[in-house]
Formats: structure tokens, C-alpha cells, sequence
């Protein structure tokens, strides 16, 4: 019975991982987030990885995270996420694709393909540490703590 237990929740986690990953994407290729992608390309090659929600407001990444935490609220604040996890923190890698130390946009874009480096693809990956709590069902997955992951890329609205 808890390993049918163990398998629902699996289940809810991995669907909240991907609707918060869906939603990080959703904000960032928005026009307003064009200055952070081209901060990120400045500054750390396009990619930043934050936790899950990311208490530093003063971060340029902050409020795509916090976005993404709240998908998975049940109180509306970023705080009360379910994949808020102090001990093992959920993270959030936001990548841009970058050309001269600036976000590519629509119009800098050499490629249609949004895996190839000059498309204006954005790609967010969040990374949640599940924890198995019977102890039959580990023995199958390698352990107690299983990596429950989604990557989604979108393409930037940036003009």
C-alpha cells in the first residue's frame, strides 16, 4: 500500500515539476525578460542556475523562478511551493542562447531549429529531489532519493 502511495506521489511531483518548468518558460521568452537574457549572456555565458523559489529578489532570475514556484503553490506565495525544499533545494537552470554578449532575439536569429545555439530559444530545466519513503521501492530505483527532472524550451518573444 505505501509503494502505491510512493508511485501517486512520484506522480504529482513530476507533474508539477513539468507545469513549473512549463510556466518558467512562459515568462521567460516574454519582451520584458530581454534585459535578464541579455544580463545572463553578459555575465555567465547565458545559463544561471537558482533554487527553487529563489529568495534573493535582488537576482535578475528571481522573478522567472518565483514564477515557477508558484505553479506549484497551494497559498499563492512562492514560499509555500511544494517543491520548496530546504534540505535538498529544487533547482531552476534558465538557459539563453547567446550572440555578442546579448540574448538572441527574433531578429539576430540565424536558425529555426531552437536546439541549435543560434536560435532564440530559451531553455529551462528544474531538477526536484524526490524522496521514496518505502524502502522496497528504493531498492528498484537505486536508492531513496530520485531525480524527478523536465527541460523545456520555448522560443523568445524578444523582438
Amino acid at each position: 500500500v505505501v509503494g502505491v502511495a510512493d508511485l501517486g506521489r512520484s506522480f504529482y511531483y513530476r507533474e508539477a515539476v513539468t507545469n513549473a518548468t512549463r510556466q518558467a518558460v512562459r515568462v521567460a521568452v516574454q519582451s520584458s525578460q530581454e534585459a535578464t537574457g541579455d544580463y545572463y549572456c553578459t555575465n555567465t555565458s547565458g545559463t544561471v542556475t537558482v533554487n527553487l523559489p529563489d529568495a534573493t529578489t535582488s537576482d535578475k532570475v528571481a522573478t522567472i523562478a518565483n514564477t515557477a514556484a508558484i505553479e506549484t503553490s497551494s497559498d499563492g506565495a512562492a514560499s509555500g511551493a511544494v517543491l520548496a525544499n530546504s534540505a535538498n533545494p529544487t533547482r531552476i537552470t534558465v538557459t539563453w542562447h547567446c550572440a555578442n554578449g546579448l540574448a538572441i532575439t527574433n531578429l539576430t536569429a540565424t536558425s529555426m531549429d531552437p536546439t541549435n545555439a543560434g536560435s532564440d530559444a530559451i531553455k529551462v530545466q528544474i531538477d526536484y529531489s524526490f524522496q521514496i519513503i518505502t524502502p522496497f521501492v528504493g531498492r528498484f530505483t537505486g536508492g531513496q532519493t530520485v531525480h524527478v527532472r523536465s527541460t523545456v524550451i520555448g522560443r523568445a518573444e524578444y523582438p
